[in-house]
């Protein structure tokens, strides 16, 4: 969030200044950078001169295949770029990569914050599918609940938000932002059902789907760029929208995951908030000023949203507010333990300024030459193994986790 905010910030402030593109490509630049140094900072784990090939081996026939899709994922999107700067010129290529940049960056917030809890999850659970399938379909709903609200919202204020954050120039951008926001919407499940595909182990499923993607996308380009660089997002929009319907049908053949189901989980959010947003903008288009139009429009939409849910008896909000709940009401000697790991101290500093106790955090790590290394991936799966065995044995008590035995893992 700190990368984000303060990237956005730049990026806004040398548009204004007049810089171009290379406000664009300065955005991009101090992202990574603030990123890598707050990861550096907050980590336990540093890179180091020392080499250990035996987890790389035992995970070799997995991992190799996401190596591939990640590195050929970034190879279309950089060959798109520069075809798109080549076909339309950069001042058009500008407006594309503007809309681009604040519609990932909404979609990407959703993605980042499911995506760290869905796959250690669903990894945890691939022994027990009926639990599993539960605990995805839960996570559809809780995406589905979020990003529909979240990118039809920016559609609709993306005219006034435009015009307020980077100037009146980039009003070109307006269309295509809108557009992409459409697509926005499902990229988020998209993610979260590739993370069912990865956690049932077949990752030549995830390779060969994306790869088609990537295939897709390009050819897509060199069919309709002479018909104007909208009718080309619109058919990348309809392009994944296309392709959610593929992940699901991988997770459905992995699974049994059934259409129904889907629908269940992601139509009526969807549908909720296209209604909602609608009604909002119809109630709003008399205010001129957009200073007063923004926050009218995103303080109604979400009242709106929240009592459509409410009406509607949606139960991942009412989860949602028995969670807020908890914490707010929470007893004197209720107790946190600590499982997160060291960037993520900030919270547990936020926590510890209000009435909870908190355990000193929980460090998952393995003796090497006398000094505690931590091992990201086996790391992870021992924090969800942990989180499945308090819920089981209903741990009360921070005694009773010193119970806890998993693959060398123990206290």
């Amino acid at each position: 969030m700190t990368a984000t905010l303060l990237s956005c910030l730049t990026g806004v402030t040398m548009a204004y200044g007049g810089c171009g593109y290379w406000s664009l490509a300065t955005q991009n630049l101090v992202y990574v950078f603030v990123n890598t140094v707050l990861l550096w900072h907050y980590s336990p784990w540093h890179p180091k001169l020392q080499w250990d090939f035996a987890p790389v081996r035992r995970m070799f026939g997995f991992s190799w295949k996401v190596m591939v899709t990640t590195i050929a994922t970034q190879i279309n999107n950089n060959v798109i770029n520069v075809l798109t700067v080549r076909h339309f010129g950069q001042m058009r290529a500008g407006n594309y990569f503007q809309a681009y940049q604040w519609d990932s960056k909404a979609f990407s917030l959703v993605q980042g914050m499911v995506s760290q809890v869905a796959q250690p999850v669903l990894v945890d659970l691939r022994e027990d599918g009926q639990r599993q399938l539960g605990a995805f379909r839960k996570l559809m709903r809780f995406t589905a609940f979020i990003a529909f609200p979240l990118l039809l919202g920016l559609r609709l204020v993306s005219h006034e938000f435009i015009v307020l954050t980077i100037g009146e120039k980039w009003l070109a951008s307006v269309p295509l932002l809108q557009l992409l926001c459409l697509g926005g919407c499902v990229m988020p499940l998209c993610t979260l059902l590739s993370n069912m595909v990865l956690s049932k182990g077949r990752s030549d499923l995830y390779l060969w789907a994306t790869l088609a993607l990537c295939l897709l996308q390009v050819g897509l380009m060199a069919v309709l760029w002479p018909r104007g660089l909208t009718t080309m997002v619109g058919a990348y929009v309809a392009l994944s929208w296309s392709w959610l319907f593929v992940w699901f049908l991988l997770v459905r053949m992995l699974t049994g995951y059934r259409l129904a189901d889907f629908l269940t989980d992601t139509l009526p959010f969807a549908l909720a908030a296209a209604v909602v947003m609608l009604l909002t903008g119809l109630a709003t288009q008399s205010i001129s000023s957009f200073w007063l139009l923004l926050p009218v429009r995103v303080v109604m939409a979400a009242v709106l949203y929240y009592a459509v849910m409410r009406l509607a008896g949606a139960k991942i909000l009412e989860e949602c507010l028995e969670t807020g709940l908890e914490t707010a009401y929470a007893p004197d000697n209720y107790i946190r333990v600590l499982l997160a790991t060291g960037q993520f101290q900030d919270a547990k500093d936020f926590l510890e300024s209000g009435k909870y106790r908190i355990s000193k955090p929980c460090i998952f790590g393995e003796m090497e030459n006398g000094k505690v290394v931590q091992k990201g991936v086996y790391a992870k799966m021992a924090r969800g193994k942990m989180v499945r065995f308090m819920a089981v044995n209903e741990v009360e008590e921070p005694e009773q986790i010193k119970a806890f035995d998993w693959s060398g893992y123990r206290f």
